[in-house]
């Protein structure tokens, strides 16, 4: 989707510098995407408190993933803190209707699980680690994420299985408590 930032807010700043910062994000070098991460945390996900511009920025990281099949490390934790994060009854305008933000931002990703279950096997270290930490939470909201993470635990080794079994333990978790499970 395409999106008018001059229709959507920044904390603290304007939003005409987020686009560049979102390619630093993407496929600047490590001291790019680090300095990046941090400008977009503080501009759309201050304290987990979202704003606005949230709603793009996870349409571009999503498109982008779409795109190259493959997400930096800071991007992962970025739309990890987005999908965490609260609106407090803040909307947007998509397409026209008014949403409320933090239902869109969630929808978007668990939209995108396909797509998430795809390129996870060639994710590595930092990738991996941030994307199993975004698939635990997102097992409040849906169990389509619990197979993406059930895989990942039958082919891993190391490090990687350890991530991927903390994560299929607090999926199971929250879909529990939220009811999803049978």
């Amino acid at each position: 989707m395409e999106w008018d930032w001059s229709t959507v807010q920044a904390w603290g700043g304007s939003v005409e510098d987020i686009p560049r910062t979102l390619g630093a994000l993407l496929s600047g070098d490590e001291s790019a995407r680090d300095s990046a991460f941090n400008m977009l945390y503080s501009q759309v996900a201050s304290s987990g408190d979202l704003v606005s511009a949230a709603a793009p920025v996870v349409d571009h990281i999503l498109g982008d993933l779409a795109r190259r099949r493959s997400l930096s490390a800071e991007a992962w934790l970025l739309l990890n803190v987005i999908f965490s994060g609260g609106s407090y009854g803040r909307r947007v305008t998509v397409d026209g209707a008014d949403v409320e933000l933090e239902e869109y931002c969630r929808g978007r990703i668990i939209e995108s699980l396909p797509l998430i279950g795809a390129v996870t096997p060639g994710l590595q270290d930092k990738q991996f680690e941030y994307l199993m930490i975004l698939l635990s939470k997102v097992g409040e909201f849906s169990v389509d994420v619990i197979p993406i993470i059930e895989r990942e635990v039958a082919a891993s080794s190391g490090e990687r299985l350890t991530h991927a079994e903390d994560a299929l333990e607090v999926a199971l978790e929250m879909a529990a408590e939220a009811g999803l499970l049978d």
